[in-house]
């Protein structure tokens, strides 16, 4: 009985340390399987936080996509980009409209595929790119569907999140409307001039035929009397040839010629003037300087701008009268050089600047008051503007604008 007993004994607690190590395991894996399932669930919610805050983020994305593109179809500029290869990767609505084309056509093609080479210059999108410096073209013209349009245009360097060029960006504006209104308010202008001009001329040619009627009224009268026989032989011919020369002045002015624009060097122009001008100022201590850099080019009449700028340093030099200075600079700006003339001169009287322009407008006692009305006629004439400041008794500062023959 002894040994059964011992047999039993042995195999309860064979069997209770079994069940021991059963429970033991049974109850690791309910908190391994309870912490695998508390992990599972945080990752779970982890990503799917995540989920959703990409899905945030995407919609943000699109909507802020979708918002740029709002901003850019409602310019009313065109703006077209282009990659390194000048392939065109956006566009908007107004680029679309203007030049008739289909969005998803257009994208990934050069202007060259969509027959737009002819309205804007290849070359320059491509120099923008390889320089990476802006381009301005202040006015372009073309024809599209049997109508001129007139356009001005700005290219810019495209720039990635890290600085390096990746491409070109162009916007464009369409001036026919303005260019239409501007040379309206031309026409009006010169209408303007005209009536002026010709008041001017009449008041102008009125005085010496005046002079001359009251001697021809009185010639019957005096005949006999020397002294008027000797007023009327010597006054009469200096009123004809006051005529004469201000008739000669006028047909000069208003001779037809061919306008020829080239472009010339600016410095070789001024040197050029000061030198023919030296005899008018041997008598004075003049001091003239010149602060040009010979490689400025003008586009314009060479001609009738030398002229402008005969009659302009001519002014300087008649209002010195002993002594003093002449300085003419010019620099670039943008699309016009800035030429400035500077004198120390008697220099005019403020009452007078508002007239300086108007025909037979002039202080001096020769002179036929047409100098600066011809300057401001030629100057506008080639595209370019003039400014006169001055003080009296301190000098003159006259700034004229032309075209930079360099763009």
């Amino acid at each position: 009985y002894y040994p059964e007993q011992r047999n039993w004994k042995i195999l309860f607690y064979t069997l209770s340390a079994l069940a021991l190590i059963i429970l033991f395991f049974t109850y690791i894996s309910f908190r391994w399987n309870t912490a695998l399932k508390k992990e599972v669930e945080r990752q779970t919610f982890e990503l799917n936080k995540a989920n959703e805050e990409l899905n945030s983020s995407k919609d943000l994305l699109k909507e802020s996509d979708s918002f740029k593109e709002q901003i850019i179809n409602s310019l009313t500029t065109g703006l077209i980009t282009f990659d390194s290869m000048g392939k065109i990767t956006a566009i908007n609505s107004v680029g679309i409209n203007f030049f008739g084309l289909d969005r998803g056509q257009a994208l990934g093609k050069k202007l060259a595929d969509l027959g737009l080479e002819d309205f804007l210059d290849i070359d320059l999108i491509f120099k923008c790119i390889e320089t990476e410096e802006n381009i301005i073209i202040s006015e372009s013209n073309f024809v599209l569907k049997d109508r001129e349009y007139y356009f001005s245009y700005l290219i810019s360097p495209l720039k990635a999140a890290n600085y390096k060029n990746r491409g070109a960006i162009l916007s464009f504006r369409d001036i026919t409307s303005e260019k239409k209104m501007r040379k309206e308010l031309e026409e009006q202008n010169k209408m303007q001039t005209l009536g002026r001009f010709v008041a001017s001329i009449v008041h102008e040619i009125r005085n010496p035929l005046s002079a001359i009627k009251t001697y021809l009224d009185m010639l019957p009268g005096k005949y006999d009397n020397p002294r008027f026989r000797e007023k009327i032989t010597k006054q009469v011919p200096q009123e004809i040839n006051r005529l004469n020369e201000l008739l000669n002045e006028l047909l000069d002015y208003a001779k037809p010629t061919e306008v020829i624009k080239t472009k010339f060097n600016l410095k070789e122009l001024i040197d050029e003037t000061i030198d023919l001008l030296s005899s008018s100022y041997k008598n004075k201590k003049i001091e003239f300087k010149t602060f040009i850099k010979p490689e400025i080019k003008i586009l314009g009449e060479r001609n009738k701008l030398k002229q402008v700028f005969i009659n302009l340093i001519l002014n300087s030099i008649e209002a010195i009268e002993e002594e003093g200075f002449i300085h003419i600079s010019a620099e670039r700006e943008e699309e016009h050089v800035k030429i400035l003339i500077e004198d120390n001169g008697m220099g005019i009287a403020e009452e007078e600047l508002d007239e300086i322009f108007e025909p037979f407008h002039t202080s001096k006692e020769e002179g036929s008051g047409l100098g600066l009305f011809v300057c401001y006629q030629y100057v506008k004439n080639n595209h370019g503007d003039i400014e006169i400041k001055s003080n009296e008794n301190l000098g003159t500062t006259v700034k004229v604008y032309l075209k930079n023959g360099d763009i």
